[in-house]
């Protein structure tokens, strides 16, 4: 009896250990992720400091009250720039970064080392508005504000360069001091799911897509969820499901068109060719007949395939699904009704 017990406490034991050691390894992959983005940052920033034409990190011997005089007149020029319309936008740039050159010292250097960045995101210059955006988290105390705009606009920028890693660094930063954003969660999954944590990018889909129900960013993740559920099937199948689905498609069109130009529907299918089809389309990308039934009293019709398995299930299916093996797919009057949410 006691070497029972013995023994489901040693089990338990080992679970607890096990589910440790799990933990511990995971934090530490979130630790060394961090780390690894931290050091490129710095070596950035390095590079930046040593490149004597950097304007984010420039030096000037002259005065202070030379500094500001000539700050206060970049300004000016840029007052008048922004009241212009349009904005002339490069001109900006070149004040903000005329003060950062020659009057880095000023109060005004580190107005315009901020706002830059906003004229280079319109120029699309996503590497000059990284530049601006992290040396000046670099060199100011940021209010909570600017760096809940700094983390937010630099996972975007990195995101968009297809930089995940970063984009997963800087979604992390954002979230720590927002964390019900339900946008930089969608960036927060889509740089893990880059980076190869598939399952807890899949999680925070789901996450989003239950907490935000009918939301911009659910719609997006339960796109992103139902890319990464195909990714995981067969190719093969993937593509035949595509393929029937086009081959549907195309024949309710023709159905569609048929009705509107005669006022009825066709008979059968071969009645659409060659007018409406160049070519019967009767079979789905298994070789399967379609299951067509036409109701002409009452204007009627449904088109299915049997899916994969070859064995129709009925037309009283409705629905989306991702789970693609021996599914149906099916259409009615037009509609698609119950179909499998691929990108095709």
């Amino acid at each position: 009896m006691m070497a029972g017990k013995s023994s489901r406490f040693l089990s338990v034991g080992l679970a607890l250990v096990a589910v440790s050691f799990l933990c511990s390894a995971q934090s530490e992959t979130v630790a060394d992720r961090a780390k690894l983005q931290e050091k490129k940052i710095a070596e950035r920033l390095a590079r930046m400091k040593a490149d004597s034409n950097n304007p984010f990190f420039a030096a000037s011997s002259l005065p202070l009250a030379e500094q500001n005089a000539l700050a206060e007149k970049h300004v000016e020029a840029i007052k008048k720039l922004a009241q212009a319309e349009p904005p002339d936008g490069a001109q900006i740039v070149e004040h903000c970064l005329e003060i950062l050159r020659k009057a880095p010292a000023s109060p005004m250097a580190q107005m315009a080392n901020w706002n830059v960045h906003s004229y280079f995101l319109m120029a699309e210059d996503r590497a000059g508005a990284q530049s601006a955006l992290e040396s000046y988290l670099a060199k100011y105390k940021a209010s909570e504000s600017q760096k809940i705009e700094a983390y937010d606009k630099l996972a975007m920028i990195a995101a968009k360069s297809g930089d995940w890693g970063l984009a997963l660094y800087y979604a992390d930063q954002y979230l720590a001091l927002n964390p019900s954003s339900y946008a930089l969660m969608l960036t927060k999954a889509r740089g893990l799911i880059k980076e190869g944590d598939a399952a807890a990018g899949e999680k925070l889909l789901q996450k989003i897509i239950a907490e935000a129900p009918g939301s911009v960013q659910a719609a997006l993740a339960q796109g992103d969820l139902n890319t990464l559920r195909t990714d995981a099937l067969p190719p093969d199948l993937v593509a035949k499901y595509k393929e029937s689905l086009r081959r549907l498609r195309q024949v309710v069109m023709a159905v569609e068109t048929f009705r509107m130009t005669k006022e009825t529907l066709p008979s059968s299918l071969a009645a659409l060719v060659p007018e409406y089809l160049p070519s019967p389309v009767e079979e789905d990308a298994w070789g399967n007949k379609l299951i067509v039934e036409i109701d002409l009293k009452n204007n009627t019709y449904r088109i299915a395939s049997a899916g994969s398995d070859g064995r129709f299930s009925g037309f009283g299916q409705k629905g989306e699904y991702s789970d693609l093996a021996g599914k149906d797919i099916i259409f009615a009057d037009g509609a698609p009704v119950f179909t499998p949410q691929i990108d095709d």
